[in-house]
């Protein structure tokens, strides 16, 4: 895999994974739609029983999460190598993120940040809404049943762990800050917008995507304040939701909201400093994007 090619979930029902290529200006359609991803036990509950979304780099494969089911993918032939054993998921997973063995999922329909260890299936929960690490999570039986935070995005960097809440649209969006060991709270910021998604976190700053208004946010990690903000695209037609590094730039991907008029579906590469859009890639033949691997 080049640096340059983008692998991304979508809601095409005939996808679990596409790949888009910035350098040649192509998508590369990836791993069709079987039956592997297909999750029984969510049906009724308020989702698509096929429904990738949090996709991650393991090795030299890809997980991708489809509600409670998480598929690993051989990155180049695009073929299934297995559904993980024991995952601690639920229907409306959204991103999941590996580091080494350790695999963290956000169980968006419970408020909850699972630890989970492909090699020995140990699970520890942190619980977004009392802050701490729990032992059990509740058995969801509709998507909605108890998802007060929508914890959508997971991030880490050096020993802490990052997770983004979107709350809706009640309260301004939250980044949590907790301790990789010991699963305890160490900070919380509000950002500036609602309905967030993505954290992204580098040796000085924080970024994350503004569904609400449009806008790329950039946070000073040390003073914990907005130091810069970039609107991109008119929240009311686009949603923002997928962000990658990629060298000393960002990729963010943009959607036509489900109501659009004129269907837009593509990648912004932007500037790390000023936010700044330096190119545009506009893909005709991709719905919604909902993550991009990293």
């Amino acid at each position: 895999m080049k640096d340059t090619d983008i692998l991304f979930t979508s809601t095409d029902e005939q996808y679990v994974f596409k790949k888009y290529c910035l350098v040649d200006r192509a998508l590369k359609q990836g791993m069709l739609h079987g039956s592997e991803l297909f999750d029984a036990s969510s049906i009724g509950k308020g989702r698509e029983p096929f429904r990738p979304f949090g996709l991650c780099y393991y090795n030299d494969n890809v997980l991708v999460a489809s509600n409670s089911l998480i598929g690993e993918y051989d990155v180049n032939s695009a073929s299934l190598i297995r559904i993980l054993p024991d995952t601690p998921g639920f229907v409306n997973t959204h991103q999941i993120r590996c580091f080494g063995e350790e695999l963290y999922i956000c169980n968006t329909a419970v408020n909850t940040l699972c630890k989970y260890n492909i090699s020995t299936k140990e699970t520890r929960i942190f619980d977004s809404v009392s802050c701490k690490e729990i032992s059990e999570q509740p058995i969801p039986q509709h998507c909605r049943d108890y998802d007060r935070k929508h914890l959508n995005s997971v991030c880490k960097f050096n020993n802490k762990v990052y997770i983004l809440l979107h709350n809706w649209s009640l309260t301004n969006s939250e980044i949590l800050t907790i301790d990789e060991d010991s699963f305890e709270l160490l900070d919380r910021i509000e950002l500036s917008g609602k309905c967030c998604h993505d954290v992204l976190v580098t040796e000085e700053n924080i970024f994350s995507l503004c569904t609400g208004n449009g806008s790329i946010l950039k946070i000073d990690k040390k003073s914990k304040l907005q130091i810069a903000s970039h609107k991109v695209c008119d929240s009311e037609k686009f949603w923002l939701r997928g962000l990658k590094p990629l060298n000393d730039e960002l990729v963010v991907a943009i959607s036509s909201r489900r109501d659009a008029d004129t269907p837009l579906n593509a990648f912004l590469k932007l500037s790390k400093d000023d936010l700044e859009i330096i190119e545009q890639y506009n893909m005709d033949e991709v719905f919604e994007i909902t993550d991009i691997c990293n």
